[in-house]
């Protein structure tokens, strides 16, 4: 175990301010609580772990995971932004589905602007509060069809840019989602990200995301665990998955051997978090039912996730037969 993780353990059993907090209502402000508390901490997992032990509320917890796995993906974004994640379309989020266009100008504008985006992104995250969005756009098809993706990081202010919210959802109802529509958004090359936008940002950001936020999910309910005086037991079964999922978030993202991992971690989590229902009983109320409402977030990614297993498995078939086991839930 390395220095880095025994001071993220001993801050939570030690430092960790435990005592209820007073609401956070907005996005921008939980994002400033967020970014003081980020300082301390060099590596994004362990921000989102400290993050969700400070969060007062599932919702707070999910962005801190969301806000970490974005500074994974991409360190060099302004840390102090809000920076939604413009994927999926109405056909979801496969390089097929995408048919937001970056197309060249025929001349650059007199800003230096050499392409235009258009398109429509829907079921984006903070995209309501966002300071600035990345878009993943196509600029064609290679010689074999295929979808040739770029991403595009633009502020969110731009003349073109619209954002229309979209309904809550039924759990984490705090965090808003919203529909953007992009119309002869200019934009220039210093704008584009290097490289296949699919294989250096979108393929990866699918699992970091799910690691953090479950980094996350795990340090809030640490606080729980603290707050509403749950067993010693109920503290040492959760920082002992939290002291496993920190290497986890700190490795490839696409290494199939960190998906099959990931996958028993997730299941180990399910049986902790279901022996957990006993004691939030003793918890208010307010925080109770907020749970119970909320705890789907943990299942948001679960199809995903059980493609990415599956993928995974075939690597290793060939040399060590299996059959795989229920998938997590």
């Amino acid at each position: 175990m390395n220095d880095s993780c025994l001071t993220m353990l001993d801050w939570l059993l030690t430092d960790g301010d435990s005592e209820q907090q007073t609401p956070i209502e907005s996005i921008r402000d939980w994002k400033s609580c967020y970014d003081k508390n980020a300082e301390r901490w060099q590596e994004p997992v362990d921000r989102a772990i400290s993050g969700g032990y400070k969060a007062d509320r599932t919702a707070h917890a999910f962005l801190a995971g969301f806000f970490s796995a974005l500074q994974r993906l991409l360190p060099e974004l302004p840390k102090d932004h809000i920076t939604a994640f413009c994927i999926s379309e109405e056909g979801g989020a496969h390089p097929r589905a995408i048919k937001t266009r970056l197309e060249k100008m025929n001349s650059p504008d007199p800003n230096g602007n050499a392409w235009h985006l258009n398109g429509r992104k829907q079921f984006i995250t903070c995209a309501n509060d966002a300071d600035s969005i990345l878009v993943a756009a196509s600029t064609g098809t290679d010689t074999e069809g295929r979808n040739c993706i770029r991403l595009v990081h633009i502020d969110r202010n731009s003349a073109g840019v619209k954002i229309e919210p979209m309904p809550d959802l039924p759990f984490i109802p705090e965090i808003r989602h919203g529909v953007v529509f992009l119309e002869n958004v200019a934009v220039a090359d210093s704008q584009l990200l290097d490289g296949d936008a699919y294989l250096a940002y979108i393929k990866p950001f699918r699992t970091i995301e799910d690691i953090h936020v479950s980094a996350a999910i795990l340090g809030y309910l640490l606080r729980c665990a603290v707050l509403f005086q749950w067993p010693l037991t109920a503290r040492e079964s959760l920082l002992g998955l939290i002291a496993a999922i920190r290497p986890l978030a700190m490795a490839d993202p696409l290494a199939p051997s960190i998906h099959i991992a990931y996958a028993g971690l997730q299941r180990s989590m399910g049986l902790i978090v279901s022996d957990l229902d006993q004691y939030w009983e003793n918890a208010p109320d307010a925080d109770k039912n907020a749970w119970e409402r909320d705890r789907a977030v943990m299942g948001i990614a679960r199809k995903a996730n059980t493609i990415r297993l599956e993928s995974a498995w075939k690597i290793y078939a060939a040399s060590q037969p299996v059959t795989p086991g229920p998938t997590p839930g």
